[in-house]
């Protein structure tokens, strides 16, 4: 009798292996993709959250004090913990890097009174609708209607990307 001492695998044995594992990772990669993508939204969803909730509060006491007036500052610095990466624009088609958010004072104050906040990966397109990638909203704090929104908005502009 004939006898082989086998020390390793054969070619079949190892292409199958590589296409099984191949088929897993087109499987894989686009649900881990979308649980990438639904991460960062979660995240700025709570940014956003936590910054509502500090506008309505500065406001409430505010109320309190006699004095119906929602904050005019830069939202950001209204949060307990600020997002680590942020940074005043000073100009305003600036798109993200996807790592800093990014605000904005509107120039005319005659006009609108409105902080302008940028995700880290909003593509600087905030007017063509439908095309914005990213979140782009608009914290409008004065009296003046902007596109028929109040005092004490925090609202989202322009986004086909999200819900």
């Amino acid at each position: 009798l004939m006898r082989f001492d086998r020390k390793g695998f054969t070619l079949i044995e190892l292409a199958i292996v590589i296409i099984v594992l191949g088929i897993l990772a087109v499987i894989a990669a686009p649900k881990f993709i979308s649980l990438r993508i639904q991460g960062i939204e979660g995240s700025e969803d709570n940014i956003i959250g936590a910054m509502r909730e500090a506008i309505n509060i500065y406001h409430a006491k505010n109320i309190v004090a006699g004095n119906n007036v929602y904050p005019s500052e830069n939202p950001f610095t209204l949060l307990a913990q600020a997002p680590p990466n942020k940074v005043y624009v000073p100009g305003f088609i600036i798109p993200g890097d996807g790592v800093y958010w990014r605000y904005y004072l509107y120039p005319d104050a005659s006009y609108v009174t409105a902080w302008y906040l940028m995700c880290p990966h909003w593509n600087g397109d905030q007017f063509a609708a439908g095309s914005t990638k990213g979140r782009f909203y608009i914290y409008q704090y004065g009296d003046k209607g902007v596109w028929g929104h109040q005092a004490g908005d925090l609202w989202l502009y322009y986004d086909s990307t999200h819900k």
